[in-house]
C-alpha cells in the first residue's frame, strides 16, 4: 500500500513538471519583480495540479489544444484514482482515438512523400537520360562547345558517370581532331591564298590603251667637232692642193685641224661654195683629193684615204647597255615559247610546218626566224661593221644585256643608230585559241550551207584560201570535208562576231569546247598548242628462237628505245606584228593525228645465227609485229589580221565513236532471256572541228593594245 502511494506521488511531481514546461512558467529570472511574479504564478499552478480535478480539467484543455501526447501523460496520472473514473476513461478512448488518426496521417503524409520523392527522382533520372542525349546529338552535328555545356550539370550530379566521361573523352577527341583539320584547312587555305597572290593578274590586264613609241636616243653626246661640222661655212679656193686645204680649214672658227706629214700634193681642186654644212664640204674634197677626216673628240685628223696598217684613224671604245636585252634562245631551238597541254612538248614538228614559218619569217634564219643563234642586233652589228678599221672589234653579252664596240667615231654613230632600231621592247601577241567540235548534221541545223561554200580540198601542204567575213555570212562560211586531211575555208572574225557566234553554239548546246588555252609570244616567235595524248611503241624488233623438248618457236622481242608517238591536236602558231602597231601576220598549221589501229607486219630473221640484245636469231624464221596506224590531217595557212581579230579553221574532221545498245522492245527486257534480243551498238560519226584563233597585242603589263589610224597618230 505504501510503495503504491509513493509512486503516485512520484508520477504527481512529474505530472506538476510537465505542467510547468508546457505553461511556461519555469522559474527563469529571480530577483526581480517579473521573476517574482512568475514564481508565484508557478506555485499557485503547483497548488491547482495538486487536486486531481484540476489536473483532469487540465488534461481535457490539452486534449482540445491538440496537446494529445501532454493530455495522456496527465490523464495517466489519474487513472486508478478513483476520481470520475468514466470522465477519465472517455477522454483516454478520446485521446488514443486522436492519437490513432493522427499517427495513421503522418504515416499516410509520410508515405506520400517518400511516393513523391520517388517519382522526383524518375523525373529527373529521366531528364537527365534527355540531355546525355541532347549531348551526344550535339557531338554528332560538330557542336562541340554545347555538348560540353550540356553534360557539365550531370557530371556534378554524378548522374551516368561513366556515361558522361566517355561522351567528354569523345568531345576531346573530336575536338582534337577538329584542331587538326582546322590546320590542315588552315595551311591549305594559307597556301591557296599565297598562289593566288603569286598569279594575279596585274589591273591593268585586259586594259586598252594607246601607246607611242620610245624616241628616248641611246648614243653618246656628240662631241665639239662633231657639232661643228654641222656649221655651214662659205669657201673659195682656186686650184688649190692639200696644204692650201688645211690652211683654208683651220682659219674656220673653232675647228682644230691636224694633217699627216704623209700626205701628198698630187691632186688640186677648185673650191667655191656658200653656205654648205662643213661636214658636207669634208665629204667632197676627201672623195677628190684621196684624203680621209677622221673626227675626234677635239679635233680632226687629215690622212691619206689608203693607210698603210697601224696609221688608221684613232680607235674609241664605248660601253652600250641595251635597255630591253636580247630574246633569249631555247636550248631546243624550237621556237620562242609555247605551251602544251600533253605531258611533254615535241621537237621541231615537221618539214612542212616548218617551211611555213619559214615563209613567214623570211629565210628562216633571220631575226625572227626562232630557230637563229643571234639576235638580229648581232646580224645588223656584223654586217656593217665587218670594214672597220684594223683593231676595230665588237662584243655582245648576253648575260648582262651590254653590248661592247672598239671603233672609229662614224662606225660608232653607225653602230648607235643600229641600237636605236634594235633596242626596242619586242611586241607581244596573246593568242587564244578554242578547239570546238561540232557535228555534222547540227552544222545544218545551224544553217551552215555547206554545198554552196565548199571549196577543192589541198594536200597537207597546199595554202589554204583566205575568206574574209561578217556576221551575216557567217553561217555559211564552213563547209564539210569529204575526207581527213583537208581544209575547206578559213574566216576572219570580229572580236563582236566572234562572241556571238561562241554564244550561239554554247546556247544551243550542239558543240562541245575541247580546250581553251592561252599563251603570249613574242613578235616573230613560235607558240605551240597541243591537246592530246602521248603513245610509245617500239619500231625494232629481234626475231628469237624459243626452244623446248618438241619443237622451236619464233617470237619478237623490242629492243631500242620506244618511239614517241603525239595524238590528238596540236596547234602551231608564228606571229609577226606589223611596224603599225594593228596589223598582225599569222602562220597557222594545225594537226590532228588519231589512232586509227595496229598493223600487223610479217618479219624474217637476218639468215644468221648471230646474237641481237641478247636473243640468238635463227636462219628463215618469220613473226608477227604490230606498228600503229594514224591518221593525220594537217594545214598550214598564213593570214593577216587586224589585232583582236580571230581566224577560223574550219572543214577538219574528228571522228568519234558512241556505244550503244539496240533492242526488240518488251522482249529486251526480259530477265535471264532478254540478251537474246539486244546487242551491243558502236556508232562513228564525224564531227567537224573548229579552231578559233584570237591574236591581241598586248603590252609589257598585259594591257591589250590599240594603235592609233596613221590620221589620228598625226
Amino acid at each position: 500500500m505504501l510503495v503504491n502511494m509513493l509512486q503516485r506521488l512520484v508520477i504527481g511531481v512529474g505530472v506538476i513538471v510537465l505542467a510547468l514546461s508546457a505553461t511556461g512558467c519555469r522559474h527563469i529570472w529571480q530577483g526581480t519583480a517579473l521573476g517574482k511574479q512568475q514564481d508565484a504564478a508557478a506555485r499557485n499552478l503547483e497548488q491547482q495540479l495538486s487536486v486531481p480535478e484540476q489536473r483532469l480539467a487540465l488534461a481535457e484543455d490539452l486534449a482540445r489544444e491538440g496537446e494529445l501526447e501532454k493530455a495522456q501523460e496527465i490523464l495517466s496520472s489519474l487513472i486508478g484514482i478513483g476520481i470520475e473514473e468514466q470522465r477519465v476513461a472517455a477522454l483516454s478512448t478520446d485521446i488514443n482515438r486522436q492519437l490513432a488518426e493522427k499517427r495513421q496521417k503522418q504515416a499516410g503524409e509520410h508515405t506520400a512523400t517518400e511516393a513523391f520523392r520517388a517519382k522526383q527522382r524518375v523525373d529527373n533520372l529521366r531528364a537527365a537520360n534527355q540531355k546525355l542525349l541532347e549531348a551526344e546529338m550535339l557531338v554528332k552535328m560538330g557542336r562541340l562547345d554545347e555538348a560540353e555545356l550540356a553534360i557539365g550539370p550531370l557530371q556534378e550530379q554524378g548522374v551516368f558517370p561513366q556515361d558522361t566521361q566517355r561522351l567528354a573523352a569523345e568531345i576531346g577527341h573530336r575536338r582534337a581532331q577538329l584542331d587538326v583539320k582546322q590546320g590542315q584547312e588552315q595551311s591549305a587555305k594559307q597556301a591557296l591564298l599565297e598562289v593566288q597572290q603569286r598569279f594575279v593578274l596585274p589591273e591593268a590586264y585586259g586594259r586598252t590603251v594607246t601607246i607611242a613609241g620610245d624616241a628616248t636616243p641611246r648614243e653618246y653626246p656628240p662631241g665639239p667637232m662633231e657639232e661643228l661640222v654641222k656649221r655651214k661655212v662659205t669657201m673659195r679656193l682656186q686650184n688649190a692642193g692639200v696644204k692650201d686645204i688645211v690652211q683654208a680649214l683651220s682659219e674656220i672658227d673653232g675647228l682644230n685641224i691636224v694633217a699627216d706629214q704623209a700626205l701628198t700634193e698630187q691632186q688640186r681642186i677648185t673650191v667655191n661654195v656658200k653656205d654648205v654644212p662643213l661636214s658636207e664640204l669634208l665629204s667632197y674634197i676627201a672623195r677628190n683629193m684621196g684624203v680621209a677626216f677622221h673626227l675626234g673628240a677635239n679635233t680632226v685628223w687629215v690622212t691619206q684615204s689608203a693607210e698603210p696598217p697601224g696609221s688608221g684613224p684613232k680607235l674609241e671604245t664605248r660601253v652600250y647597255s641595251l635597255r630591253q636585252g636580247l630574246l633569249p634562245q631555247l636550248s631546243g631551238g624550237g621556237g620562242g615559247g609555247g605551251s602544251s597541254l600533253s605531258s611533254r612538248i615535241s621537237g621541231s614538228g615537221s618539214s612542212g610546218v616548218d617551211s611555213a614559218f619559214a615563209a613567214l619569217s623570211g629565210s628562216g634564219s633571220g631575226s625572227g626566224g626562232g630557230g637563229s643563234g643571234n639576235s638580229g642586233l648581232e646580224q645588223a652589228l656584223a654586217t656593217f661593221l665587218a670594214d672597220g678599221p684594223d683593231g676595230s672589234t665588237y662584243q655582245v653579252y648576253r648575260d648582262r644585256n651590254v653590248v661592247i664596240i672598239r671603233n672609229s667615231i662614224e662606225n660608232l654613230r653607225l653602230a648607235e643608230e643600229l641600237i636605236r632600231e634594235f633596242d626596242l621592247a619586242p611586241k607581244q601577241v596573246l593568242i587564244e585559241a578554242r578547239f570546238v567540235t561540232i557535228r555534222d548534221t547540227d552544222l545544218l541545223e545551224f544553217g551552215f550551207d555547206v554545198p554552196e561554200f565548199s571549196l577543192e580540198g589541198k594536200s597537207a601542204d597546199a595554202k589554204a584560201e583566205i575568206l574574209t567575213m561578217d556576221a551575216e555570212s557567217l553561217p555559211k562560211a564552213f563547209a564539210n570535208a569529204a575526207t581527213g586531211g583537208n581544209i575547206t575555208v578559213t574566216g576572219i572574225l570580229g572580236n563582236h562576231t566572234y562572241k556571238a557566234v561562241m554564244h550561239a553554239l554554247k546556247e544551243e548546246g550542239k558543240s562541245k569546247t575541247l580546250s581553251a588555252p592561252r599563251v603570249t609570244v613574242v613578235n616573230n616567235q613560235r607558240a605551240r598548242l597541243r591537246r592530246g595524248q602521248l603513245m610509245y611503241y617500239f619500231e625494232e624488233y629481234d626475231v628469237a628462237g624459243v626452244s623446248n623438248t618438241t619443237s622451236t618457236t619464233t617470237t619478237v622481242v623490242p629492243s631500242g628505245t620506244p618511239t614517241e608517238l603525239e595524238l590528238g591536236v596540236t596547234l602551231d602558231v608564228q606571229v609577226n606584228v606589223g611596224n603599225d602597231g594593228r596589223t598582225v601576220m599569222l602562220a597557222l598549221a594545225p594537226i590532228i593525228t588519231d589512232f586509227a589501229g595496229w598493223e600487223n607486219y610479217t618479219t624474217a630473221g637476218d639468215g644468221s645465227s648471230s646474237s641481237d640484245s641478247g636473243n640468238t636469231t635463227t636462219d628463215n624464221s618469220t613473226a608477227l609485229i604490230r606498228l600503229p596506224k594514224v591518221n593525220e590531217s594537217s594545214v598550214q595557212t598564213t593570214v593577216v589580221v587586224n589585232s583582236g581579230e580571230t581566224v577560223v579553221l574550219g572543214g577538219m574532221l574528228y571522228n568519234s565513236e558512241e556505244h550503244g545498245e539496240s533492242k526488240v522492245p518488251w522482249l529486251g527486257d526480259i530477265p535471264i532471256f532478254g540478251w537474246l534480243f539486244k546487242h551491243a551498238t558502236t556508232e562513228t560519226k564525224p564531227e567537224h572541228l573548229l579552231i578559233f584563233v584570237t591574236a591581241t597585242v598586248i603590252g609589257p603589263s598585259g594591257e591589250f593594245q590599240q594603235a592609233l589610224e596613221p590620221a589620228a597618230a598625226k
